[in-house]
């Protein structure tokens, strides 16, 4: 009689872990495979990517905003020093406007052939006719300070100073409706709650507020018929580095973003 013999079932081997699976790699693929999982555990999707996109594509749109204050600054140095009609400074001012309208420009493509879902700069509406009504106005007030420029070099002092009003009220508008939406943006979450980046944004758009009223103030004394001396100079030369300042703190919002796209795969949360 033959000896019976139980045979154990095949059992399955246990899974492995996800990270255990990652550590028994290679240290190069390490970083890779981690990323892969990130990317599937976020559900990466087209949507996602597109978001990228725009991100990457408002970071341009600031970098140029940061550009064109930096050239400003130059020229605010030239015309300080009584040197703003020589070549290079007229050139350095037409080519800090240029780049500001640039920016304008392709923030407003942005709301044209695309949807934001994500809080940026001064672009906080949900609403892409707001956020395109705020570009415009951007747009319209460095139109505005290229006109008024153009009749400083025909020496009409008086026309130029009523451009520059009219181009410093418009600034304000869009000052007071980008804050009113990145107020009701935070709102809806607690202030603990609200993102770094948006925080940064807040302060940035605060100063934007603030600048934009010393300029409404600044082109009020320009056209006053009282003698301020070389306060009126001072106090425009001073006003610049603030929207140097503010432009700066755009750009490092969006490198926040830029950073954490990467980490997580092109994910937002």
């Amino acid at each position: 009689m033959e000896e019976a013999t139980d045979q154990q079932p095949n059992q399955a081997a246990p899974p492995l872990d996800q990270n255990d699976d990652i550590e028994s790699k290679p240290a190069q693929q390490q970083s890779l495979v981690r990323g892969d999982a990130v990317r599937r555990s976020k559900g990466s999707t087209v949507e996602q990517e597109k978001e990228g996109y725009l991100n990457r594509r408002s970071f341009i749109a600031n970098f140029l905003l940061l550009l064109g204050y930096t050239f400003g600054l130059w020229f605010q140095v030239y015309e300080f020093l009584g040197r703003d009609r020589t070549t290079i400074a007229i050139t350095v001012y037409f080519v800090a406007f240029v780049l500001l309208i640039l920016s304008g420009l392709l923030e407003l493509s942005v709301d044209i052939f695309s949807t934001r879902s994500v809080g940026h700069g001064r672009y906080h509406s949900t609403s892409e006719r707001w956020n395109r009504f705020i570009s415009c106005l951007f747009i319209s007030a460095g139109i505005l300070d290229i006109i008024a420029f153009v009749y400083w070099m025909q020496r009409e002092p008086v026309t130029e100073r009523q451009v520059l009003l009219v181009s410093a009220y418009i600034l304000l508008v869009m000052a007071i409706i980008v804050m009113y939406f990145q107020m009701v943006e935070v709102k809806k979450d607690t202030w603990s709650g609200t993102l770094s980046s948006d925080k940064v944004d807040l302060v940035a758009n605060g100063i934007v507020l603030v600048v934009t009223i010393l300029g409404v103030v600044l082109r009020h004394m320009e056209l006053s018929s009282n003698d301020y001396g070389d306060a009126t100079d001072r106090l425009e030369l001073a006003t610049v580095p603030i929207w140097l300042f503010s432009s700066i703190l755009y750009t490092f919002t969006d490198l926040l973003r830029l950073q954490t796209m990467i980490e997580v795969g092109n994910a937002w949360y």
